[in-house]
């Protein structure tokens, strides 16, 4: 009976989900809306404080069961081979330095991850690839996008053709040489790319341009694409 317990005890836990919020030089903040993303979908958001060691990284990594890379400002570009800065890139170093580390440490565990916006664009980075500093016509808009893959997958799950999708954007930057593993699942008309994914050897990675978190409450795409997440994550 207690082992019964147990097993349904650990199939219904609510996964732990990692988030580092965004930094400046004086405070950390964090968007509610993917606070509430995660906790609607079923998941446990925790803050990862960026004052975190590695070693300790490496403990915090070993109780959680998934994380999120959040939107934010852009990813200094020596951190991916460019030696000039574009005048509308904004960057916190002390930002890029801790995620990467994060992610260094987190891709290891082969726990499920995610990435939105910045987020792509730095777990994009942290496996070689490399970004364009600066696009136009893709912030504050709605457009269409060509998916495949998983993306298909999670649109037909809930009825929705594929290729009636369409995402918000918010993105000044945007992806230009992938990072090791990275697939292409999908793009803008532009040919812009979307969302990559590696779901290689077991892995769940998943990167969107895109913010489905902040479409959360009134999209069931979003919602879908925000749980199948928070599923892999539960295991």
């Amino acid at each position: 009976m207690t082992n019964d317990i147990t097993r349904a005890t650990e199939s219904t836990r609510k996964p732990l989900i990692g988030i580092v919020p965004g930094l400046d030089e004086s405070a950390m903040h964090l968007n509610m809306t993917y606070v509430n993303a995660i906790s609607l979908s079923g998941g446990i958001p925790i803050s990862i404080c960026p004052t975190a060691s590695e070693s300790d990284l490496e403990v915090i990594a070993s109780q959680l069961d998934g994380f999120l890379f959040t939107g934010g400002i852009d990813v200094f570009p020596e951190f991916y081979g460019d030696s000039f800065c574009h005048e509308k890139t904004e960057y916190c170093k002390a930002r890029d330095l801790f995620e990467l580390t994060v992610f260094k440490i987190f891709y290891k565990t082969k726990k499920p991850i995610m990435g939105i916006c910045r987020g792509v664009q730095l777990v994009n980075v942290a496996l070689g690839g490399t970004l364009f500093q600066h696009i136009e016509n893709h912030s504050g808009v709605t457009h269409s996008v060509k998916i495949s893959g998983r993306l298909v997958d999670i649109a037909e799950s809930i009825g929705l053709d594929p290729a009636a999708v369409q995402t918000n954007s918010y993105h000044h930057q945007a992806l230009k040489n992938l990072g090791k593993g990275l697939e292409i699942i999908a793009l803008s008309e532009e040919n812009i790319i979307e969302a990559v994914c590696d779901f290689s050897d077991g892995r769940y990675l998943l990167g969107v341009q895109f913010h489905p978190e902040k479409s959360f409450n009134d999209d069931e795409y979003s919602r879908a694409i925000i749980k199948d997440f928070v599923l892999a994550c539960q295991g």
